[in-house]
């Protein structure tokens, strides 16, 4: 379910729980309280199994695995074109490829509206380019990634003179907010391990 809210939207997974001889359906988030079971509610899906990783991602593989920019688009099958792929934001549908410089050059006057940065090893707050909105073509590949069957490919690296980016895998978004650039919370479908999780943190803050 989505909830939104001045801070944007945010979206909470809700489980199905017996309760007693009734049930409830329990959201992942506490932010939000559970939902009583009603007569009138008709399922909409059932669990038939789970896939393994590399069947929703044929490069699940990869990840944690080093690459330069212009050797990651053969792994979707493509040429490396520099008009394209010098992008932090590369539309290969249904894939969408996103490339994140942690460390921002002095350089960047805008770099301060940007906030990419790791909350955890499951979770990924990254900023659009600064003409992408929510409400944009752009934007809208991002967030609407779940309902239109689009893949979203991670790539970061820790500071510009770092040539190769790290592969973490896809990620969905879970909340956004704000707009040109817009903020994004990815919840990563593959933690980052520990080593490479530091490594691309050491020094990302200055």
């Amino acid at each position: 379910m989505e909830h939104a809210d001045r801070g944007g939207t945010s979206a909470a997974l809700k489980l199905l729980r017996r309760d007693g001889g009734n049930y409830r359906l329990e959201s992942t988030n506490p932010t939000y309280p559970p939902i009583e079971g009603q007569r009138e509610m008709t399922v909409a899906a059932r669990l038939v199994r789970k896939l393994a990783p590399r069947e929703i991602n044929p490069l699940e593989g990869r990840i944690g695995e080093r690459f330069k920019r212009q050797d990651i688009p053969p792994l979707y099958g493509l040429e490396y074109n520099p008009g394209n792929w010098q992008s932090g934001h590369v539309s290969i549908a249904p894939h969408v490829v996103v490339f994140v410089t942690l460390t921002k050059s002095d350089a960047m006057a805008w770099g301060a509206d940007y906030v990419d940065h790791f909350e955890g090893h499951d979770t990924f707050v990254w900023s659009s380019q600064t003409n992408t909105g929510p409400d944009g073509k752009k934007g809208r590949e991002v967030l609407e990634a779940l309902d239109h069957g689009t893949f979203i490919h991670l790539w970061v690296r820790r500071r510009k003179t770092d040539v190769a980016f790290v592969y973490l895998g896809l990620v969905v978004p879970v909340s956004h907010q704000g707009s040109k650039p817009m903020s994004v919370r990815f919840r990563m479908l593959t933690p980052v391990e520990d080593q490479v999780l530091t490594q691309l943190t050491a020094d990302s803050r200055g």
